[in-house]
């Protein structure tokens, strides 16, 4: 490896050694204070060390590529998808991989050198008739969107071996359509298509956008196909415009033209469209590629089943009822044939996790004539290629809890399709040990063992009528114990509830029951200061046998799908009353209050709101932002929320600075002779994490992270943890960090390194950390808080 000098890094040098060259005073504040000249020494090397330097005599590095305009209607990241040549990429503005590439020898491919070179990213150069054939791309694309006379001109600026291009874009003024009109060769489809012009996307007075023209031909054909025109295609819709006398005018024709199927009309000589509908239905759930020549063959047909109109043809076993195989499919017979019922068909079967491949197929039926003659009829071949019924398998897990390392065994075993009517049952045996040593000086041992039961129906226990969601019923049983040094704990819990899907937007959950019966054999009070706590903070009602019933729904909604090379949203609502059924019946049931046969129940309502923005930079870059709020409100004579319930913060999916569980409540901070476990009913929290592609599966992260978790109440042994509209936003806790995620596709793991860069323990001053009074023994390893993960962290 070489490390050249240059001009920049001797200026830089000098710079350094200047007394106005000083330190940005966020740093003063941060461990990272000892460790800024070498990070500023590595920044000078990477900026002084001339990307240029590898670059032959002649030729120029495109430094930079930019499109320049002055109106606010050009989309620039639009127009800069049709450039043939775009610069290197950068990280921070750094050109990361350029710098990687260079470290490495010329002409070596083998050793440090193949590797630099494999990782890197070798220079873009600049290069003329690309440039030329950019600016005829920007052009072109301009004039497609109805600015005919757009100029679009390039300009290079050479700086010793670098090029820097620039694109002006001139848009001028736009051709609009003035009027529309249609024409059709067959009159039948007139009035249909005409009774949905209100929807259609070309409008009088709109830019005359060929995007948005052939937008409007898959709309048509779209809409056609879900009112029976099997054979519709946008292929024959056609388009012309002629230049209007007014300036910038065009008089828009939409031509459709006659089928290209079927045999002309004697009288019209034309090709009529004609509606479809489903005659029979062919589903073959044993489907095979060997089998699938003769698929459609009747007479290769060895074990059919007849439903009415519906066929299932099995090759093999029975493997799953008639039932589970006609309700997913919206192709029914007598229905109007539906490209929307295609694809709700093939989504349906999809979700039952039954089919590794999914084919819906049509044919015309050549017997059936048209009752009408406005009909025509179809049959629908649903070909199944089958998966595995079961599968075992077993997880061993590194943990990281309140700070203590340990290891947890899953064993899993799935059964897609139980009573061989596509139900999902799901088992799941878990066991976990950690060792007790951290920062609260306790040692010994916690264990865990615990099994799950869940089956999901792909029904609602509800009329038929719902069927058109995808819905799912989900029935729940789990049971838990817990051993640690000063209590044991039992969980014993069931559900049920449902879930569906709007629409490819969103989901919704929705769980009428979920109950849980809380038991504690045995807690040890002989240590006093536990004994105050469980007796004066928050926790008092969770150290006690209780119950738990309530109800939740939740919505999602995200157009992620939609939308994979740009910007997407994701957002989250839900809420949960409980107790409030329980209260009723103990009134009623019970001379005491508040319990259910003599066990306490808690009563709550609880929401929470959750949302995310991707900003999408560039292929390798993006920036995620989510901001995440939860309030719980206790009722009647609970003091808080339960356990599990409760809001926590610190670990490596919110405030990273902080370890698992250690922040908060509020301003308050757990002695270390205790063992506590902070929660709260509130929590507000922000994060905003720049994401970024390094080389091979491995991903790069720098985040700021800030937040924290309150008690509606106020309790005497935790002094600073409630809630106060005055003063909550001086306990905002802040952090920041660095990460790598090692994406393999099927699995990414994470590990993160957050610093503390206000802490609302700090009671005086502005709770910002000066490192240079804070801690001064302390090593940087030592003020660094360690994340693992699996997955990113929202």
């Amino acid at each position: 490896m070489c490390i050249c000098i240059s001009q920049n890094f001797i200026f830089a040098r000098i710079l350094c050694l200047m007394p106005i060259f000083k330190v940005p005073s966020w740093v003063l504040h941060t461990p990272l204070k000892k460790f800024f000249p070498i990070f500023l020494l590595l920044m000078l090397l990477i900026t002084s060390c001339s990307p240029t330097r590898r670059i032959s005599k002649g030729d120029y590095l495109l430094s930079k590529s930019k499109i320049i305009s002055k109106s606010k209607d050009l989309d620039k990241n639009d127009l800069s998808r049709f450039a043939k040549q775009a610069p290197n990429k950068t990280i921070l503005g750094l050109k990361f991989h350029l710098w990687l590439y260079n470290l490495a020898k010329p002409g070596k491919d083998k050793g440090i050198s193949g590797w630099l070179h494999d990782i890197g990213e070798e220079p873009v150069l600049y290069d003329p008739v690309l440039t030329t054939q950019t600016t005829e791309q920007f052009k072109k694309h301009l004039v497609n969107q109805g600015y005919y006379h757009a100029i679009v001109r390039d300009s290079i600026e050479f700086k010793g071996k670098k090029a820097i291009v620039d694109y002006y874009v001139t848009l001028n003024k736009p051709y609009r359509i003035k009027s529309i009109q249609y024409q059709f060769e067959d009159q039948n489809i007139k009035d249909i298509i005409y009774a949905d012009t209100v929807n259609s996307l070309i409008k009088v007075g709109n830019r005359f956008d060929a995007d948005v023209l052939a937008a409007e031909r898959l709309r048509i054909e779209t809409f056609m196909k879900n009112h029976g025109y099997y054979d519709f295609s946008r292929d024959n819709i056609f388009y012309s415009a002629d230049e209007d006398k007014q300036p910038d005018r065009v008089s828009l024709t939409i031509l459709i033209k006659q089928s290209s199927r079927g045999i002309p009309d004697p009288e019209t000589k034309i090709r009529e469209y004609h509606r479809y509908k489903i005659a029979n239905t062919y589903i073959f759930p044993n489907y095979t590629l060997f089998y699938s020549k003769n698929a459609q063959d009747e007479s290769t047909w060895t074990d059919t089943l007849r439903v009415d109109h519906n066929y299932i043809i099995y090759q093999g076993r029975y493997n799953i009822k008639s039932g589970a195989l006609l309700l997913p499919n919206r192709c029914r017979p007598g229905n109007l044939y539906s490209l929307n019922d295609v694809i709700k068909t093939n989504n349906n079967y999809a979700s039952l996790g039954l089919f590794r491949v999914i084919n819906v197929n049509f044919r015309e039926n050549e017997i059936m004539r048209a009752d009408t003659g406005e009909y025509r009829y179809l049959n629908c071949f649903i070909e199944l290629t089958p998966r595995k019924d079961q599968s075992f398998n077993y997880e061993i897990l590194g943990t990281h809890t309140y700070g203590d390392f340990g290891s947890r065994i899953n064993i899993l075993y799935n059964n897609y399709n139980f009573f061989h009517n596509a139900e999902n049952l799901q088992y799941k045996i878990t066991g976990a040990l950690e060792g007790t040593k951290h920062r609260y000086k306790i040692s010994g041992t916690i264990w865990e063992i615990g099994a799950e039961s869940q089956l999901t129906l792909t029904k609602f226990l509800i009329p038929n009528s719902l069927l058109k969601f995808n819905p799912k019923t989900t029935f729940n049983v789990q049971y838990n114990h817990q051993h640690q040094r000063y209590f044991d704990r039992t969980l014993f819990g069931t559900s049920f509830g449902y879930q569906w899907k709007g629409n490819s937007f969103n989901k919704w959950y929705v769980v009428p029951v979920d109950f849980s019966y809380v038991w504690l054999p045995r807690i040890n009070t002989s240590d006093t200061s536990f004994a105050y706590y469980i007796k004066n903070s928050s926790q008092a009602n969770n150290f006690r046998n209780h119950t738990i019933l309530s109800s939740k729904g939740i919505f999602e909604y995200t157009n992620q799908a939609t939308e994979k090379n740009r910007d997407f949203i994701y957002f989250s609502a839900g809420i949960e009353p409980a107790g409030i059924v329980l209260k009723r019946i103990s009134n009623v049931a019970f001379e005491r209050k508040d319990t259910l046969l003599g066990v306490p129940f808690f009563q709550y309502v609880r929401t929470d709101l959750e949302f995310r923005y991707n900003n999408l930079l560039s292929v390798d870059n993006k920036i995620v932002y989510r901001l995440t709020t939860g309030i719980g409100i206790p009722l009647g004579s609970s003091i808080s929320l339960p356990f599990e319930r409760q809001y926590t913060a610190g670990g490596p999916d919110d405030i990273r600075a902080w370890g698992t569980n250690d922040l908060g409540p509020g301003s308050y901070s757990f002695p270390d002779s205790v063992k506590s476990y902070p929660r709260g009913d509130i929590r507000i929290e922000g994060n905003v994490e720049y994401r970024f592609k390094l080389f091979w599966d491995i991903e790069g992260a720098l985040f700021v992270d800030a937040g924290n978790i309150w008690t509606v109440k106020k309790f005497a042994s935790q002094p600073g943890g409630e809630f106060r509209w005055n003063s909550f936003y001086k306990d905002i806790a802040v952090g920041t960090g660095i990460g790598l995620r090692f994406n393999f596709s099927f699995v990414i793991f994470r590990t993160d390194v957050g610093w503390k860069m206000r802490d609302p323990t700090i009671t005086d001053g502005t709770r910002w950390i000066d490192w240079n009074k804070t801690d001064k023994n302390k090593s940087f390893g030592d003020r660094a808080t360690l994340q693992l993960g699996i997955g990113y962290p929202f």
